[in-house]
């Protein structure tokens, strides 16, 4: 699981509205609860569509705080994770998450990957 910081994806204005108000509201329960989480999720518009370029995109406007990306890969396709998620393109996510350009733009924003065990 790759974290980064900002929420990303820009789906139709009152879903996103609707997902960051949810967001919001659990974010407070679980930082009074002391859990640990990521401020926000990106990639939600994109679910099962995660490209590369879609991330490079939404790398050029983070902010400060911990991003998570929401990608659903796999290296290959099997008809049980077809059928949980018709038209994912599980490949084509892992493939992002494994592409030189990402990791140089990471590189380059100073971006910090982390795993959940490793926010404070």
């Amino acid at each position: 699981m790759l974290l980064f910081t900002g929420y990303l994806s820009e789906p139709p204005a009152l879903k996103g509205r609707l997902q960051k108000d949810v967001f919001a509201a659990g974010s407070e329960r679980l930082r009074a609860a002391g859990i640990r989480h990521n401020d926000v999720l990106a990639g939600m518009a994109d679910t099962g569509h995660l490209t590369a370029e879609k991330v490079l995109a939404a790398l050029t406007r983070i902010e400060d705080g911990v991003t998570e990306f929401y990608f659903h890969p796999a290296s290959r396709s099997t008809p049980d994770l077809e059928a949980q998620a018709p038209g994912y393109d599980r490949l084509g996510e892992l493939e992002a998450l494994l592409s030189p350009m990402v990791a140089a733009a990471l590189r380059d924003l100073g971006v910090k990957t982390v795993g959940f065990a490793d926010l404070r």
